[in-house]
């Protein structure tokens, strides 16, 4: 299954290059005139909405591809021919991603899981208990897909008739083919939350979300919540002088290769406003990065902190890790026991970045967070039954 999760990293981000589609068309607010909405985009850079006049909103997605959303009943305008049309409430989607339904989650309305009519992920590898429990009842459809996004049960896709599919670059080489081949003809969008450079602008994608349940007032205010959060958790950390701030080596090791982050990437810049010190803050580059395990245990056996970015699913305990490779043994933070791992709803959460911020600093600075548990990292247990 890990092999699995490196090929579908590496797929995706070839596939995000390869496929990025140019929209050609006029823009939205020339075309249709008037902005008619308060509400506005200030933090993601690769998805936009126009709001237009009586709810029409026309939303441009992780591709660059143009949707027309329209309330049911209403008109719709004749500027925007020959781009996809959408009705809005959607009543039934196809999510292709766990983080499609975190970012569904973040909205606060459990009855919007009842149009998650079908997702790609099996039951026993989800932790959202909405969806959970409508997988168990037989309201939220499983439709396998390989671990690769090409290939998938197109027959259940066609028998489940999705008002629209929610996907991602991962997935969205395959639904246009199919959708070319006229083996499947519902519209489609994609998602790349994942691709934006800050924590706040990848939540701003709940603004995404909610334009297809007619729910921009209350997406803006969720956003405007939680925005707030995650400032003053920013200004906590910034008050650590930099002479208390810790050491942390971050990656995940697999056959004697160690995945991390670039020192620009967002994960190594949230590093740094909880106050941590990157302890490879010298490897340049926003993307994924790859070191040999040596290298690793040279630059970063003197942490303070490891956070091994491998789930608890995969490494349950030091034992596990020693398991992997017995030079684990050689870091300082293994010796002190602080070492951690994600928990198994890290990645689905995605919209719980103020929650995952504040589970970072307060691995960093528990002093900061008296009595804090943790939600979305677990300190590793030197026995699993633990």
């Amino acid at each position: 299954m890990r092999i699995r999760y490196f090929a579908f990293f590496a797929v995706f981000l070839c596939l995000f290059c390869a496929c990025k589609e140019q929209d050609k068309g006029k823009d939205p607010a020339a075309r249709a005139g008037v902005q008619t909405s308060q509400f506005s985009i200030t933090q993601a850079k690769l998805f936009n909405i126009t709001w237009l006049e009586k709810g029409v909103k026309v939303v441009k997605d992780g591709h660059d591809r143009e949707t027309l959303l329209v309330p049911k009943g209403a008109e719709i305008p004749r500027d925007y021919a020959g781009i996809p049309i959408i009705r809005t409430p959607i009543e039934k989607g196809f999510f292709m991603s766990t983080t499609y339904a975190g970012l569904l989650g973040a909205l606060e309305d459990e009855a919007l899981f009842d149009t998650v009519g079908a997702v790609i992920t099996p039951v026993e590898d989800w932790t959202t208990a909405g969806i959970i429990e409508r997988m168990n009842s037989g309201k939220t459809l499983y439709i396998p897909w390989d671990g690769m996004g090409q290939t998938g049960d197109i027959e259940g896709v066609v028998r489940l008739k999705p008002d629209i599919i929610f996907t991602g670059p991962d997935n969205q080489g395959s639904i246009l083919s199919y959708t070319e081949s006229g083996a499947i003809d519902f519209p489609y969008v994609v998602i790349s939350e994942y691709l934006e450079e800050t924590g706040e602008a990848m939540l701003e994608w709940i603004k995404f979300i909610a334009a297809f349940y007619n729910l921009d007032a209350e997406a803006d205010a969720v956003y405007a919540k939680k925005l707030a959060r995650m400032t003053e958790l920013r200004e906590k950390a910034a008050s650590v002088p930099q002479e208390k701030r810790p050491v942390v080596a971050t990656g995940n090791q697999w056959m004697g290769i160690v995945y991390m982050s670039g020192a620009e990437s967002r994960s190594a810049l949230e590093l740094a406003a909880a106050g941590g010190i990157n302890a490879f803050g010298d490897l340049p580059g926003k993307g994924s990065m790859q070191v040999n395990l040596e290298e690793f245990v040279r630059k970063g056996k003197d942490a303070d902190i490891l956070l091994y970015t491998s789930m608890i699913l995969y490494t349950p305990d030091k034992q596990a890790l020693l398991a992997e490779s017995p030079l684990f043994a050689e870091f300082k933070a293994f010796k002190n026991d602080r070492v951690y791992v994600l928990s198994k709803g890290y990645y689905m959460s995605s919209a719980q970045v103020d929650v995952k911020f504040e589970d970072l600093a307060a691995i960093l600075h528990p002093d900061l967070f008296p009595g804090r548990e943790l939600t979305f990292y677990v300190k590793l247990p030197d026995s699993a039954s633990q």
